[in-house]
């Protein structure tokens, strides 16, 4: 398959990098040194004439790139997320892209989280939720990521465009691919100390919604391979009991077998141990 991954410097595009299709590789940034013998194509998917060279002749486009802080401003999100989105699902349907991936979030039901805090980190105290939840974010991003999910809906409805969204919950750079990243970040920035209530709730969060790289990678293939609905939304974790996303659907349409669980590490990383 010909695929182009845009958002390809950021967590995400930069877990797919041995992805064995033809693989172009964009984003608005210059390269890191990982992409020196890939195809990258530097450019800003705001430009319509742009995108109709860049998507012609693909397969399917995996679509990670954004505005990605929970709490990017409106103007941000508005042309990154949202403008920049319509362009490229537009420009797909006219030029014949069959496939698109989003990576959406959960943060399109982040309320779900904030109204039932602090128990919702604590084991079995919340119901588990799934895609058919209604659709309550909590931020300009996560309604930035809801309004591309019912773009790409309308798409498959009318062009007949196979449409996945990936909701993910958390995944890491190559070095942090842990679930005790967001709590030992605390510890760095000197916020707090390891094993207090802060540091614990952080990795009691980030083990209910770890995705890990190779997890994630998994997701993306079992999307390019799937011939079913033309249109799916899936909560994409690995296989962490703590979490308050269902992953039932992934399992059961995708044929996903996640790897990794995040209560598997329960012993601090050696290389967080080193000042």
């Amino acid at each position: 398959m010909r695929i182009l991954i845009t958002g390809a410097n950021g967590v995400c595009g930069s877990a797919l990098l041995n992805l064995e299709h033809d693989i172009t590789f964009v984003d608005a940034l210059p390269p890191r040194e990982i992409f020196a013998e890939k195809k990258f194509i530097q450019t800003d998917l705001t430009d319509m004439d742009m995108l109709e060279d860049l998507l012609k002749g693909h397969d399917a486009v995996i679509h990670m790139a954004a505005s990605s802080a929970v709490n990017s401003d409106w103007e941000d999100v508005l042309k990154n997320n949202i403008v920049a989105t319509k362009n490229l699902f537009d420009m797909c349907t006219q030029v014949g892209v069959d496939r698109v991936i989003f990576g959406s979030s959960n943060h399109t039901v982040g309320n779900y989280e904030l109204f039932n805090v602090p128990e919702i980190y604590e084991l079995n105290t919340v119901k588990r939720i799934d895609v058919d939840y209604p659709v309550w974010p909590d931020s300009y991003y996560g309604i930035s990521k809801a309004f591309a999910e019912n773009l790409g809906r309308f798409y498959s409805d009318t062009k007949g465009l196979k449409f996945y969204s990936l909701r993910i919950g958390a995944i890491l750079n190559e070095l942090e691919n842990t679930p005790f990243a967001y709590a030992e970040r605390g510890v760095t920035a000197n916020e707090w100390r390891r094993n207090d209530d802060k540091y614990n709730e952080k990795l009691k969060r980030l083990k209910a919604i770890w995705l890990s790289r190779r997890d994630f990678f998994q997701l993306i293939n079992k999307c390019l391979e799937h011939e079913g609905d033309l249109y799916n939304v899936f909560f994409a974790t690995s296989d962490n009991v703590r979490s308050w996303l269902d992953l039932t659907d992934t399992k059961k349409i995708l044929g996903y077998e996640p790897e990794d669980a995040s209560e598997d590490w329960n012993v601090l990383p050696e290389q967080y141990t080193k000042k």
